[in-house]
């Protein structure tokens, strides 16, 4: 289980809310048998990869370095700093930023701060819309403390709870 912030490529005259309805009745679809193949095509196009490799040296100079790999779903990148990980991942028109839940209370922010830093870049650089649903707000006005809270809180419960 890891905090998700979640980006969508939102087409002009769309909202966020419709991209998702269409996914979630694609995937409703392909796991009813009357969909594709593949709900979640992923042709990554030398444009995409032409941004993710701008986005990554962008990431890398302003937060630090990390490692990045190929995959058939799609392309990721794992930074780990002293303040902590996330990953990061791209399909071409979805990505999502995941942190794991290891940072209790206070702990949390730096993470959070450097993961929403790299939000913000994965809009500018990507043109995706991101949206933290953990605590309901867009990547682009939300606050990294909201963020941290709710990481913080969880990763703290866990370890008590969870041991």
């Amino acid at each position: 289980m890891t905090y998700e912030i979640s980006f969508w490529r939102v087409p002009e005259g769309s909202t966020l809310e419709d991209v998702q309805a269409e996914r979630n009745a694609a995937y409703d679809a392909w796991v009813a048998g009357t969909g594709g193949d593949d709900c979640y095509p992923h042709g990554l196009t030398e444009r995409h990869r032409a941004d993710w490799a701008r986005l990554l040296r962008r990431i890398t100079e302003e937060i630090g370095p990390g490692e990045a790999e190929e995959f058939p779903y799609g392309l990721d990148f794992w930074r780990i700093g002293p303040d902590g990980a996330f990953q990061l991942q791209y399909t071409g028109d979805t990505a999502s930023i995941e942190i794991p839940h290891r940072h209790p209370g206070e702990a949390a922010l730096p993470i959070t701060d450097a993961a929403y830093r790299a939000a913000r870049m994965v809009e500018e650089e990507l043109g995706l819309l991101g949206h933290d649903h953990e605590v309901d707000q867009p990547v682009r006005t939300g606050d990294p403390r909201r963020a941290a809270a709710r990481l913080g809180g969880v990763a703290a419960w866990a370890q008590r709870t969870l041991g």
